[in-house]
């Protein structure tokens, strides 16, 4: 007889051995809210960059307190790597790449200093389905300096199981380069999955699920590698290899070299290998001093000799050159362009002073100090990883989850009518905000010639007007319009900064468009003065940093300007002792340099291919991160950041340059800026005013708003 013992046992064991029910998604708009903005803080935490030397960086997670992480495939690459990781407190730490497994595009590495750590659990069986909302971090563009890893909100799409590419998760909440390696979360804080590949729609985000990853733990602990990466989801590198040119003169004299050990049996040499065969060979030994100045010119206009950047304490620094100067001559040689002053300065004497008129009126006098050639070796430039491209993705999105979504918007604010749309003729061309019963603000750019409105009208629902210009503002691109035939309702602002992952609305005149805050508010700068975060190999300033791929000391780049590069230091030089002491690792390099002052000097011997050179530079205090100034590398990732965007949707024509903005994850188009931006409480947090990049769009805060309508309107 079946005793109600029985039953309770029997139901007991089936309740336990059951698969976890698929959490609830019918979420109200507060409920997420408040489930997503608890998270975040530990997201954040728990999410790393990882700068793997020449080949960029990506992102990833800590899965341990001990410093596991997991991350791609493609971004680590092969096991026994030593590489940097960046923590989100700003500890730059060194990691092991464990092991690869390309089919599913999901890998380990280990921190190897440090710790205990912030970390997030991940999940061994699938427990997510389609509809659930997920939460996504990383490095969009790479890391940068003051700025966490932005988060961002969608749902799940497509619930595969097996890899990145075949069957993979794949979401809406959007992803770009620099994302690779970086988590997927669900609503519990666990990592359910890995960013791994893109296709050109936004919404087409895909991730290598966990599951894939758990099949294979354990030889990837044990460093196991399986597979090779395919290069047909590989697009072009956002930048060349910067040992290019050394590899092709490095085997070109090779092969003139048809007995030699390595034409016989060829081998994978680093840089500073193939350098020092070239110098045995005596090819390119060149000069051994050559002029410097102490000047970078601008690539991205080579029809003028536009200086970028000016090394501190060089001789155009003291001679009173700065950043956008433009040079126009040198001495009675005219200069038109980065070319022709390239072909005069080769021209003229090494040492002798020379004479440059800058935008064709003020005139320098500079004399230039003479450093050591550098030979086949650039300055390195931090790149990113590339976000896989997959053409199959196709990021469409089931109907079920576009009405689970809508579902839970209605749930959020009763947006009132406060926004309006601004047309030339028939065509919509931008929306506006209303700010008083009859003065809207909307994106200056976008309204053509100020002098002439005539063709512009106002629309909010069946009522239109004229317009007139108030007041307008080039820094935030905003203009303060007048109409006369419409009573409008003016938005209530909220000042108080909101906490990243707080939910925000743009009405539209269907469904509103849903998103999340996804950093803190701080500047959108202009392209190319955005600058990326690299990491640094000591706290004292010698302006040197080491290869990532060599246990030696090798020098792999030397700062322009810094006083290791005073001092004739060369990349590729091997420190071998410092003050006289034998030292091997980096760990004996801090140690030694940390408590050295600004303003001492200290004794290095390095090992120059086969000769020893004992160098003494005079340690200087670091200068300061490069705010305001216009890098290249920056610019180059501004546009192939923008580039990529681009091909999934079109972005705003201004969408960088403004001096306090409010990131969210939306996806509106151009026309759409201008808009209001809501909280749950329907209280208007910013304007927005650019779609900016396929992972974020841009909005003007209310706290700006506020104090700028005060000077428009006064």
């Amino acid at each position: 007889m079946i005793t109600t013992r029985w039953i309770f046992l029997l139901f007991s064991t089936l309740l336990l051995s059951a698969e976890p029910l698929p959490e609830k998604t019918e979420l109200t708009a507060e409920e997420l809210h408040k489930k997503v903005t608890s998270l975040v803080p530990d997201l954040v935490d728990a999410t790393i960059g990882i700068f793997m030397g020449g080949a960029g960086s990506g992102s990833g997670v800590i899965v341990s307190p001990d410093g596991l992480c997991i991350s791609a495939a493609h971004v680590t690459s092969s096991p026994g790597n030593k590489v940097t990781v960046l923590l989100s407190d700003g500890r730059e730490l060194e990691a092991l790449t464990l092991g690869v497994d390309h089919g599913t595009d999901g890998s380990l590495l280990q921190i190897t200093e440090g710790g205990p750590f912030p970390y997030r659990p991940y999940i061994r069986e699938k427990n997510y389905q389609i509809g659930d909302w997920v939460i996504v971090t990383g490095h969009p563009g790479g890391p940068v300096v003051n700025r966490p890893p932005p988060v961002r909100l969608g749902q799940i799409s497509a619930a595969g199981q097996e890899s990145g590419f075949k069957d993979p998760i794949v979401t809406d909440a959007i992803v770009i380069s620099g994302d690779s390696g970086g988590p997927l979360f669900n609503l519990k804080g666990e990592v359910i999955g890995i960013n791994s590949n893109i296709g050109m729609p936004w919404r087409a985000n895909q991730h290598v699920p966990l599951p894939s990853i758990v099949a294979k733990w354990d030889d990837l602990l044990a460093s196991k590698n399986f597979g090779t990466e395919d290069n047909a989801l590989q697009t072009a590198h956002l930048y060349d290899d910067p040992y290019r040119q050394l590899r092709e003169t490095f085997l070109q004299h090779l092969a003139e070299r048809p007995e030699h050990p390595l034409a016989r049996r060829p081998r994978l040499l680093s840089p500073h290998e193939m350098q020092a065969y070239l110098d045995d060979w005596k090819v390119d030994p060149g000069k051994k001093q050559r002029p410097y100045l102490g000047i970078r010119l601008s690539l991205m206009n080579r029809e003028i000799a536009l200086i970028s950047e000016v090394a501190q304490n060089s001789p155009a620094a003291k001679a009173g050159l700065k950043p956008g100067h433009i040079i126009t001559a040198l001495n009675e040689t005219p200069i038109s362009s980065t070319q022709s002053f390239a072909l005069a300065f080769s021209n003229h004497p090494k040492e002798d002073s020379l004479t440059l008129k800058i935008n064709g009126t003020q005139t320098f006098k500079i004399e230039p100090t003479s450093i050591p050639r550098r030979q086949l070796f650039p300055m390195p430039m931090a790149g990113l990883i590339n976000m896989r491209i997959n053409d199959s993705a196709t990021g469409q999105t089931p109907d079920s989850v576009n009405i689970s979504r809508k579902t839970l918007i209605e749930t959020g604010p009763k947006l009132n009518e406060s926004w309006v749309t601004i047309y030339r003729g028939e065509e919509l061309i931008i929306h506006g905000t209303a700010v008083a019963n009859n003065e809207i603000l909307t994106k200056l750019s976008e309204l053509g010639d100020l002098s002439d409105l005539s063709s512009l009208s106002v629309k909010s629902g069946e009522k239109e007007s004229s317009l007139s210009l108030l007041a307008k503002d080039h820094e935030y691109d905003l203009a303060l319009l007048k109409v006369s035939d419409i009573e409008l309702t003016p938005v209530s602002f909220r000042l108080r900064e909101p906490r990243v992952g707080t939910l925000v609305f743009t009405p539209t005149s269907g469904t509103p468009v849903l998103g999340c805050m996804t950093q803190p508010f701080r500047e959108s700068p202009k392209s190319g003065y955005e600058h990326a975060q690299t990491p640094e190999s000591t706290t004292g300033w010698l302006g040197i940093s080491f290869s990532p791929s060599d246990t030696d000391l090798i020098i792999a780049a030397v700062e322009i300007g810094s006083p290791a590069d005073r001092a004739g230091f060369l990349e590729g030089d091997h420190i071998i002792q410092f003050a006289g002491h034998e030292i091997e690792t980096r760990d004996d390099f801090a140690k030694k340099i940390t408590p050295r002052a600004p303003g001492e000097k200290i004794t290095l011997l390095v090992q120059r291919n086969t000769e020893e050179i004992k160098l003494s530079p005079i340690l200087e205090q670091r200068p300061p991160a490069l705010q305001g100034v216009y890098l290249q590398q920056s610019a180059m990732t501004d546009k192939a950041l923008s580039s990529l965007s681009q091909k999934g949707g079109p972005l705003s024509k201004r969408r960088l340059g403004f001096p306090f903005a409010f990131y969210h994850d939306q996806i509106i188009t151009p026309q759409q800026a201008g808009s209001p931006l809501f909280d749950l409480k329907g209280r208007c947090i910013g304007i927005n005013i650019a779609r900016s990049y396929r992972h974020r769009s841009l909005a003007i805060p209310a706290k700006a708003i506020d104090q700028l309508l005060w000077k428009l309107q006064n």
